[in-house]
């Protein structure tokens, strides 16, 4: 019985985790078909390490670091995020 819960509550937390990144991944294609001028279906997403997304479309390219807040996803690209 106690097995079950766990395994349950590892699936539930797995299933979260990967509905997480696609609701990143959809926030960054948004972003992305907006700074572009682009209609999203013609726009790219792929996930490089570090949490970011390279975003391609219509002739520009990109990448964002997406995150949450609260309920919000957010996304910002990386060339403006200060260094230091």
């Amino acid at each position: 019985m106690k097995s079950r819960k766990l395994i349950t509550g590892l699936g539930l937390s797995i299933a979260l985790i990967v509905s997480g990144c696609a609701n990143l991944s959809d926030t960054a294609r948004k972003r992305g078909a907006y700074d572009f001028n682009c209609p999203q279906d013609q726009v790219a997403v792929n996930t490089v390490p570090g949490g970011s997304f390279a975003v391609t479309g219509c002739g520009k390219s990109t990448t964002y670091k997406c995150w949450r807040t609260g309920m919000e996803p957010q996304c910002i690209q990386e060339k403006d995020i200060p260094k230091g």
